[in-house]
């Protein structure tokens, strides 16, 4: 693995910090968010940038409105939404909007800002860290900007039904609306074909023994019959009265 530099000039962004960042899988990376040149950046104002191409590209996202932030975290689901969680203002305190959802199977991408995300929300987090399993938004660590504390506990937030839980139930349902985007699989064994080739090749090498065996047998039986016993003349007889 090496790193390349890469020599991009147009419609270079400004130098951000703080900000999202998720790549889809027709390898966009979307950007937004965070602080641009110590001034934080407007939610809607979306950078894009084509890994294929190696080209910058912006967009302004219609929807809800949701206020800016830094230091906040996201996660991809499978189905194209970006779900963002926390973050603080330029002085570090809290937001108003503290979970948004950016669409970005339209276009121009959409926010939203689900209603059920508000009942039983956890303070405003920052610095923190979101991870996706199953159909939970893992959120955990950072500062509590409400209670100017660091924050100690883990909380769980439910894609399928943008709700937070106090229950984490970590199978997958049968046909859930947003699954991981990875999720643990079973792949075929394949310890049998290893096992199978070396049997073969040692039942190959005791059957041509036993072939090479028998041969040796039959040549050695045929050589002694040609070999005849020695006939004892006796007197007043002859050949046909031996026969």
């Amino acid at each position: 693995m090496t790193w390349k530099n890469l020599t991009i000039t147009n419609n270079l962004p400004p130098l951000s910090s703080d900000y999202s960042a998720s790549i889809l899988p027709n390898g966009i990376i979307v950007y937004f968010g965070g602080q641009d040149n110590d001034t934080l950046a407007k939610m809607n104002d979306i950078k894009l940038f084509d890994t294929k191409k190696n080209e910058w590209s912006y967009m302004d996202a219609t929807g809800d409105y949701v206020d800016s932030r830094w230091s906040f975290a996201s996660v991809l689901t499978p189905d194209g939404y970006i779900i963002i969680f926390g973050g603080c203002t330029l002085n570090r305190t809290s937001i108003n909007t503290k979970v948004a959802v950016l669409d970005t199977n339209k276009s121009p991408y959409e926010w939203s800002i689900p209603s059920s995300s508000k009942a039983n929300s956890p303070p405003t987090i920052y610095g923190h860290t979101a991870n996706l399993y199953y159909n939970y938004m893992i959120i955990a660590f950072g500062y509590d900007a409400d209670n100017r504390i660091y924050n100690s506990k883990v909380y769980l937030y439910d894609i399928t039904n943008n709700t937070w839980v106090t229950r984490f139930n970590p199978s997958p349902s049968p046909s859930p609306t947003r699954t991981p985007i990875f999720t643990p699989s079973s792949t075929p064994s394949h310890d049998s074909p290893k096992f199978l080739k070396p049997l073969l090749i040692g039942l190959g090498v005791v059957i041509g023994v036993i072939i090479l065996i028998c041969i040796t047998i039959f040549i050695f039986c045929k050589k002694v019959r040609k070999v005849e016993s020695p006939v004892l003349e006796i007197a007043g007889t002859t050949i046909e009265s031996r026969s």
